[in-house]
């Protein structure tokens, strides 16, 4: 079930806590969003963090869960950290 914000009717997300790798992740992540100023695709923020597009698959799902990102499923490669 998700939690929906009682004014505007938004879902709600919570975090939970990531382990040492995720949160390595999600700091890169961070520093790429912040360089680039636009969402970049998978196979992109594989090349510029120097690792495999199915790990970087497996962190982004990982992070989604968790409630530290959030996927834009209207647009095939865009996502949002989560603040």
């Amino acid at each position: 079930m998700t939690h929906r914000c009682p004014t505007c009717g938004k879902p709600l997300y919570v975090k939970s806590g990531l382990s040492k790798g995720q949160k390595k992740f999600y700091d890169k992540l961070k520093n790429v969003l912040k360089d680039l100023q636009y969402t970049p695709s998978y196979e992109e923020l594989a090349n510029r963090l120097e690792m495999s597009k199915t790990n970087v698959f497996r962190y982004m799902t990982h992070l989604e869960s968790k409630g530290w990102v959030q996927k834009d499923h209207n647009h095939k490669c865009s996502f949002s950290l989560v603040d």
